[in-house]
């Protein structure tokens, strides 16, 4: 290759550039906000965010216990945030507990969240309650992993609320 010509100071061009062969550029020099909205680009190159959910019906009180398999990931990913809400809340001393947990390898199913969450009476009808994630759960996983979702539920002397939905956000590699 023969001797590069070295700009040293800033440059501005005030029209087009175009390159004949291949550009290098630094790493993280290019951010969102010079991607334009209606750039093409391809799937395999982007970070993939799914919901996933568990609902019970709206009329039905929280099955006692209840376990799905609720996903099982393509490529290597994490989970981001857990949401959860019943639509009638719960009384007395009814709990709901809900856990999300992953099995690599055909493991044993593991925690993925700090700890689990649970709805009692304090969470209103209607309201979303967040779970801990990511700061000592093991939130990361790989492909061909299982994501389940665990629920328990104990009247405890109480009634158990009505309509439970659990949504869990993980990004995942394309």
């Amino acid at each position: 290759m023969a001797s590069p010509n070295v700009m040293a100071a800033e440059t501005i061009f005030s029209d087009a550039v175009y390159f004949q062969d291949t550009v290098s550029l630094p790493d993280n020099c290019i951010t969102d906000d010079q991607v334009s909205a209606t750039a093409a680009v391809d799937a395999a190159k982007l970070d993939h965010q799914h919901t996933l959910s568990f609902r019970s019906l709206i009329s039905s009180s929280v099955v006692a216990t209840d376990t799905k398999i609720i996903h099982i990931a393509k490529a290597a990913g994490q989970l981001i945030e857990v949401k959860a809400c019943l639509i009638t809340a719960n009384t007395g001393d009814a709990t709901v507990t809900i856990d999300i947990k992953k099995s690599t390898s055909a493991g044993a199913f593991a925690t993925m969240l700090d700890e689990a969450l649970v709805l009692d009476t304090a969470p209103i009808a209607l309201t979303s309650i967040d779970a801990t994630v990511g700061s000592t759960g093991e939130t990361s996983y790989i492909a061909d992993d299982l994501i389940e979702i665990t629920v328990v539920a104990d009247a405890g002397g109480g009634a158990l609320g009505k309509g439970l939905c659990v949504l869990a956000y993980v990004r995942e590699a394309a």
